[in-house]
This record gives C-alpha cells, sequence and structure tokens, in this order.
C-alpha cells in the first residue's frame, strides 16, 4: 500500500507522508523553540543579577542609614550626650555618683554597636571611625572609671571595641588612605 503523500501550497517539490509532516513539524517547532527558551533564560538570569545587585545597594543604604542614626543617637539622647560631653577632657562631673548610671547606659552604647559588627550588620572599620574615639576616651578615663566596675568580665563586648577601635585608629595614623577607602 503506498502512504499518500501531501504537498506544500504552492510548493509542488516538497511532499510528504503524514507520519514525516508530523516529524518536520516537531524538527521545526524545536529548531524555533530552542532559541526562545535560551533567549527567555538569559533574559531570567540578567534580571535576577539586577535585581541582585538593586537590592545589595538597598541594603547598603539602610546600613549607612543606620550607623548614621546611631552616631547621631550619641548626640541627641540626652543621657549619652551628658557623657559624651564630657570625656573629652574627662572631666571631675564623670566622678559623681548621678553619671554613674549615664556612664553605663555610654557603655552599653557601645556593647551594642560590638554586637552589630559581630553579627556583619554594620562594617567594623566605619564603625571604629566613627565611635572609636570615644570609646577609648571613655575607656582610658580615670574620672570616667569611678563608680563603675570596668573589668573585662562584666563589660567584655566594650573591652573588646575598644581595643580594636585603638588598633584601627593607630593604623589610621600610620597610612590614612584607610580613611579614605571606608565604606559601609
Amino acid at each position: 500500500m503506498i502512504a499518500t503523500q501531501y504537498c506544500l501550497f504552492y510548493c509542488s517539490h516538497l511532499c510528504l507522508s503524514v507520519s514525516e509532516w508530523k516529524d518536520f513539524t516537531l524538527m521545526l517547532a524545536a529548531i524555533i523553540a530552542v532559541p526562545g527558551v535560551i533567549i527567555t533564560a538569559f533574559k531570567a538570569f540578567k534580571e535576577l543579577g539586577e535585581r541582585r545587585v538593586e537590592s545589595q545597594k538597598e541594603l547598603e543604604l539602610l546600613r549607612i542609614k543606620f550607623t548614621l542614626e546611631q552616631h547621631r543617637r550619641l548626640f541627641d539622647d540626652s543621657v549619652l550626650y551628658s557623657v559624651l560631653s564630657l570625656i573629652d577632657s574627662d572631666s571631675e562631673m564623670l566622678a559623681k555618683p548621678e553619671m554613674w548610671d549615664p556612664k553605663r547606659k555610654f557603655i552599653t552604647f557601645f556593647e551594642e554597636i560590638e554586637l552589630l559588627i559581630s553579627s556583619g550588620q554594620i562594617n567594623n572599620n566605619v564603625a571604629y571611625y566613627m565611635f572609636g574615639y570615644y570609646a577609648e576616651c571613655a575607656f582610658s578615663g580615670k574620672n570616667f572609671q569611678i563608680g563603675i566596675d570596668l573589668k573585662e568580665k562584666y563589660w567584655g563586648l566594650f573591652f573588646k571595641f575598644t581595643r580594636d577601635a585603638k588598633e584601627f585608629l593607630d593604623n589610621c595614623e600610620k597610612n590614612p588612605q584607610l580613611i579614605s577607602d571606608l565604606k559601609f
């Protein structure tokens, strides 16, 4: 039995059986679909990459905002500022009993910053640059230490922050480029 042949419109030299036409259309569909799938996949990966970059920029902006808010907190919080305004000179006012709780709050502020550094939420060098000087003044102040049992076993995070900040600031003195290279 001879298979019936069907020809393409206006093209009598392209005649195939039903089975051959089926195979031909499947092959033609694959030839058209594969590049389409590849292009779609390429566009999807490109868009995912762009979203990732955009997401990282948004996260960086949030970190910058948060770090600057913490810096403002030192000056805007009346309790923290009452200590901050006295630590440069290690004022004798710091030794008064009414300053003992504000000094504890001040130390706790730096412990919070150290926790944020340890968890990778803020950049350590930026934190050391922005807050390290104040921590060093408090740590080395004789009047600051009056009324507080300033031992590492009680204030370990404060000690760590102060040590690391001092090291960073000492390195900045030797290599000022470190300050120029700061990034959130």
